[in-house]
């Protein structure tokens, strides 16, 4: 709010500014809060700065400290982690997804990279939540981005 000049210092600032508040904090949402994100005008130069990142640092760290070799398994299993935030992950799902893309890998390898994803901080996961206290230690999982 600061960066965009909007100062809030009581209820009538609040409402009186209301749909812009809004508004940044749909962006914020939906771009997440790296400060370069906020320079830039065009929905696509934003998803293309971020795509970007994603492939420059978390990527990048993924692959050279573990020492994989089937990047294009580690770069699909992300976009696809990153596509079903805060969905039940499958382990199956998830590699019959990467076999119709032509990749395929155990799942015992996509559980290592996914493993590897929560290591380098790329992704956090997140249990089910449930009323009965038996089901919150199921094998189903969430997984949600850090960016």
């Amino acid at each position: 709010m600061r960066y965009r000049g909007i100062k809030v210092t009581n209820t009538t600032d609040l409402f009186r500014n209301q749909e812009i508040i809004h508004n940044h904090f749909s962006q914020y949402v939906k771009f997440g809060g790296l400060p370069e994100v906020l320079s830039i005008n065009s929905e696509t130069a934003c998803f293309s700065y971020i795509e970007g990142v994603i492939s420059k640092v978390i990527l990048d760290d993924i692959i050279k400290r573990f020492s994989i070799k089937h990047t294009t398994a580690v770069e699909k299993t992300l976009f696809y982690l990153f596509s079903a935030i805060g969905n039940i992950i499958s382990f199956s799902r998830t590699s019959n997804y990467l076999k119709q893309l032509g990749i395929n890998i155990k799942k015992e390898t996509l559980i290592k990279y996914v493993q590897y994803m929560l290591t380098t901080f790329a992704i956090y996961e997140t249990n089910k939540f449930d009323w009965k206290l038996g089901k919150l230690f199921g094998t189903t999982r969430k997984y949600l981005k850090r960016i």
